[in-house]
């Protein structure tokens, strides 16, 4: 989605029921998927700061099933006493606003005195993050399952995504498909991991999970660099702690982001593996099950390879789904993902 003006990133937060005076309205972080403004108002003296998204409505396509999770979980969580952002309500009582041309916004408090890191540089970082991942998913164990909606169907399901793939793959551009040989070879040759997860899935129970546990999903806190929350809940919603966990591997332990071309850079950092499996199942405790946590490092294999996947089919498909910048950023983020796994397999096997 194109940015949207500020003019009407300023008429649309005057929908929302704001504390004071609006004198500030800023694009704000850099997520794949929605468009993020970071609102300062002005009540006296008091300043207030929220988060303005607009939803990237091809990737979410059922606004009110997001809006209804996030309002539950925000509403359970903040009832444990746990520090959450909240949902700022339109000034007619609604969770959400949509605008004329169809596209749905939202506005949540900004938690004070607190940052988020696009890479995880130390273990404690990579501790923190894992822990309150860790915890979000603990507290949620009490919030009754058939309260949160799928709000992306089969979003982590890897039959479904290797379905896609191989769908995709006959209507592809010639020259998209030879550029993208090696990936290709890579996506079809690992039958076993495909049947691993087929014959873990059916023995873990089902939990509400954050389900994209990237490290700038957790707010640090300003002076203690400790975990507060996690943020971004669009993808709160049934699915396994192998999920995860594999996705907290799989953007943690390299020290190059998922787009990085030079993939020498791919690497495994033992450190930052074992720094963010001790905070993840530290928060747990004994609530984890053992098959539970016997599943992780099947994850940590697991994510890479389906995102890595679900790149190369968006490549394939011609860039619908992920931001790109430039013609083969899609295949340079699968091909990323694929060495990763590589290397994961690798550093894995030895432990």
């Amino acid at each position: 989605m194109e940015l949207a003006s500020t003019p009407l990133v300023r008429k649309v937060a005057k929908v929302f029921a704001l504390s004071g005076k609006l004198i500030d309205a800023q694009p704000f972080g850099n997520g794949h998927i929605h468009d993020t403004y970071r609102l300062e108002t002005a009540e006296g003296p008091i300043r207030h700061t929220y988060i303005l998204q607009r939803f990237n409505h091809q990737v979410f396509n059922r606004p009110a099933l997001v809006m209804q999770n996030i309002l539950r979980v925000t509403t359970h969580l903040q009832q444990q006493g746990c520090i959450t952002p909240r949902l700022v309500l339109t000034r007619q009582g609604e969770p959400y606003y949509k605008a004329s041309d169809g596209f749905c916004w939202r506005v949540l408090t900004f938690v004070a005195n607190t940052y988020t890191i696009e890479e995880v540089q130390n273990e404690n970082q990579a501790y923190e993050a894992a822990r309150c991942f860790g915890n979000f998913a603990r507290q949620l164990s009490t919030l009754p399952l058939h309260q949160v909606h799928e709000t992306i169907p089969r979003f982590h399901d890897l039959s479904h995504r290797y379905a896609q793939f191989t769908q995709a793959l006959p209507q592809a551009f010639p020259e998209r498909v030879e550029k993208a040989a090696e990936a290709i070879r890579l996506i079809e040759q690992r039958v076993t991991l495909r049947n691993q997860v087929a014959d873990v899935l059916p023995t873990l129970p089902l939990r509400v999970l954050h389900n994209d546990t990237k490290v700038n999903n957790v707010l640090l806190h300003n002076d203690t660099h400790q975990g507060v929350c996690a943020i971004d809940l669009d993808t709160v919603m049934p699915g396994y702690v192998l999920y995860d966990f594999g996705d907290m591997v799989r953007t943690f332990v390299s020290p190059v982001p998922e787009d990085a071309r030079q993939l020498d850079g791919v690497i495994v950092r033992k450190h930052i593996f074992e720094a963010l499996t001790k905070g993840y199942l530290q928060a747990w405790g004994a609530e984890l099950q053992e098959v539970e946590k016997q599943s992780l490092w099947l994850g940590a294999r697991l994510m890479p390879y389906m995102i890595g996947m679900r790149f190369l089919t968006d490549y394939l498909q011609g860039d619908v789904y992920y931001k790109t910048t430039y013609a083969e950023h899609n295949l340079d983020r699968a091909m990323n993902q694929l060495t990763l796994l590589t290397r994961l397999e690798a550093f894995l096997e030895l432990r």
